[in-house]
């Protein structure tokens, strides 16, 4: 059995199911496995990897770490993705990304932002 997990993609993800309910990903047939999961006989239940949400949080906190390290406004830098993990929390690692960008491409606009908005805040 194969799908494709990306409308319009080239990409196809090639699934096998085995006896014992256990279910391989691979983006080919004879490819190392992507992911691997247990099969559930119950209805509605999301069958995902824990690790691949640990994998994400590591991501997102060593994202946060390089972006804090290269602003020289700290407390303020902070503040802002803490702010934006409130509001926007699914979206989180690509606000980051944007903001890891404008510091590394425009880092006095950003610094200068932060210092404007910081102030009004406290």
């Amino acid at each position: 059995m194969s799908g494709t997990y990306k409308n319009g993609s080239p990409n196809t993800a090639y699934l096998q199911a085995t006896e014992d309910k256990i279910l391989y990903i691979r983006l080919k047939p004879t490819c190392p496995i992507l992911a691997k999961h247990q099969l559930s006989e119950e209805k509605g239940l999301v069958i995902s990897d824990p690790l691949h949400r640990s994998k994400n949080e590591s991501k997102r906190s060593l994202l946060i770490h390089q972006i804090v390290d290269a602003s020289s406004n700290k407390s303020g830098i902070q503040w802002f993705i803490d702010a934006l993990a409130e509001k926007y929390p699914r979206h989180l690692m690509d606000q980051l990304k944007v903001i890891q960008k404008t510091i590394r491409n425009h880092p006095n606009s950003m610094e200068v932002a932060l210092r404007v908005k910081w102030k009004s805040f406290n």
